[in-house]
């Protein structure tokens, strides 16, 4: 159920990728930087959704709390135990449907990318994967890693730049 890509949706994906420069401290932030902030925020969406596959577990791996709940009560009755609160730590709430949208708008824009095992490597990095790790698993160099990733940036950036230009004329 994929719609057409709007000028509001293009519009919306800029304006949202430039405050998340802004708010990295990025003064007048470029359509590269506007596009990786974007991509970041992507992979955070993705990262909160929740994993439909847990639906699949047999009945007898359930118990009648949510593991949510179950999870935040072994973590505080450590945090207790320790005599702080400081290992507590909040699982993200969930996104918003702006966040969502800009995330599958972003997807729609990498249909067809020229180079889909650069923007693999840019998206793992967009996740928080380590460089190291991303070149070890695709037999690549750190530094190869680090140009794939600009290489796919400026695409995106350059997709989202053509796109406000043809839906705005």
């Amino acid at each position: 159920m994929s719609r057409e890509i709007t000028s509001q949706d293009v519009t919306a994906m800029m304006a949202a990728g430039a405050s998340l420069a802004r708010d990295h401290g990025m003064s007048d932030p470029c359509p590269e930087t506007i596009a990786w902030e974007l991509l970041i925020e992507a992979a955070d969406t993705l990262k909160c959704l929740p994993d439909r596959e847990r639906g699949w577990l047999a009945s007898c791996d359930r118990s009648a709390w949510p593991p949510v709940l179950i999870e935040q009560a072994e973590r505080w009755a450590a945090a207790v135990a320790r005599g702080g609160w400081d290992a507590m730590t909040v699982r993200p709430g969930p996104p918003s449907a702006a966040a969502i949208e800009r995330m599958d708008t972003l997807f729609r824009l990498t249909v067809g990318f020229p180079r889909p095992l650069d923007l693999r490597r840019a998206f793992l990095l967009a996740s928080g994967v380590p460089a190291h790790l991303i070149a070890r698993h695709t037999k690549c160099s750190r530094r190869t890693v680090f140009n794939a990733r600009d290489r796919s940036v400026a695409v995106l950036a350059e997709r989202l730049d053509n796109m406000s230009k043809n839906l705005a004329a």
